[in-house]
């Protein structure tokens, strides 16, 4: 009897061990929580969206119901949505229930403290949310990190006009490529070229700001859309490199979120074919020198039949819809958000600039 009972009392401590190695191991962020699952299967395309509540309800909808009209019937979508925990369960089940009208696709809303990443705000512009993206270890959880192969973060200022599997195996986390210098490293992110590789000393110093030359920013991204490893993400170490980029270098200036990760994961990006991250003040512009990152044929596909098309800086499309004639999409981005009840027909830019074009 005493030994049964020794015996059950090691058993108990051994799971109480277990369970404490687990919970270490697993490095659980404390101030998240995750409403709807993990990664899905192996083909499962993972999308990730992270903003507040005002911007979900003005752009992030418009974007996912985008994204869940546009994909192919038997393509499987797990959206990730990331939001502050004081997030209203009203928009929470707007969110799941843009989702979900959606074949093959399923929402998980991670809830992460409204003041994560406060100490880095910078204006109205640059407020915490949009820092989150740089710091996904943050709300998926160790194993998660592993099994979830590529992860596409989108905008939420975006319309997304095709399927998104070709863009999910853009970036190979399993490829292994030669450095100069002969070591073996892996792509980390991918991405579309900025415009500020060309434009950057109008805006910043590039020694000050990255550490590195002009001459090799060859591989400087929009951030707008990001295909992640998250394995190899986490393998090189790249959160702490941006907490060192914002507070052992102190970098702070134009679209310094986008610069740190551009820091952080400088000779580990992928570039990707304009059309992925058609930025919408293009179709202001003629191909000319500016723009010699992109040849004629991807310029013109990234206007004519981009894949996300992204209203980045002052070009969004509620705003005085004159700026946005040249554009043809603006009035299927209407329609998404009209269906998805984020604006009203009584909206004054659309009934000035967009009701007749749809009737």
């Amino acid at each position: 009897m005493i030994k049964l009972y020794f015996k059950k009392v090691k058993f108990l401590f051994g799971l109480v061990f277990a369970l404490l190695t687990f919970t270490s191991t697993c490095n659980i962020p404390k101030f998240v929580w995750a409403e709807g699952g993990n990664g899905g299967s192996s083909n499962t395309v993972n999308v990730l969206y992270t903003f507040d509540e005002d911007y979900a309800r003005n752009f992030g909808i418009i974007s996912i119901r985008s994204a869940v009209k546009s994909k192919n019937p038997d393509s499987i979508y797990r959206f990730h949505v990331v939001m502050p925990k004081n997030t209203s369960d009203e928009t929470k089940q707007r969110i799941r229930a843009t989702v979900e009208a959606g074949i093959n696709c399923s929402a998980v809303i991670r809830l992460v403290d409204e003041n994560f990443c406060k100490e880095l705000e910078c204006g109205d512009n640059f407020r915490a949310v949009s820092y989150w993206r740089l710091f996904p270890s943050r709300y998926f959880l160790q194993f998660e990190m592993r099994e979830i192969p590529t992860l596409i973060y989108i905008d939420g200022d975006t319309l997304v006009l095709k399927d998104l599997t070709q863009l999910s195996s853009a970036i190979n986390p399993r490829r292994v490529f030669s450095k100069p210098n002969g070591a073996e490293k892996r792509n980390v992110i991918a991405g579309v070229g900025d415009l500020l590789r060309e434009t950057l000393d109008a805006y910043h110093s590039p020694k000050e700001l990255f550490g590195i030359s002009k001459q090799n920013l060859n591989d400087y991204i929009n951030s707008g859309v990001i295909v992640f490893s998250l394995s190899d993400y986490a393998e090189q170490g790249i959160e702490k490199k941006i907490w060192s980029y914002f507070f052992d270098k102190g970098a702070r200036g134009k679209a310094h979120d986008q610069a740190a990760i551009n820091y952080a994961c400088h000779g580990l990006i992928a570039n990707l074919a304009p059309e992925f991250n058609s930025l919408a003040f293009l179709f202001f512009e003629n191909k000319n020198s500016r723009y010699s990152m992109y040849d004629a044929r991807e310029w013109e596909k990234a206007k004519t039949q981009p894949t996300i098309l992204h209203f980045a800086g002052n070009s969004k499309p509620d705003s005085d819809g004159r700026r946005h004639h040249p554009n043809p999409f603006i009035g299927l981005w209407w329609d998404y958000a009209l269906e998805s009840g984020c604006r009203s027909e009584s909206d004054p830019v659309y009934r000035e600039h967009y009701a007749r074009k749809r009737n």
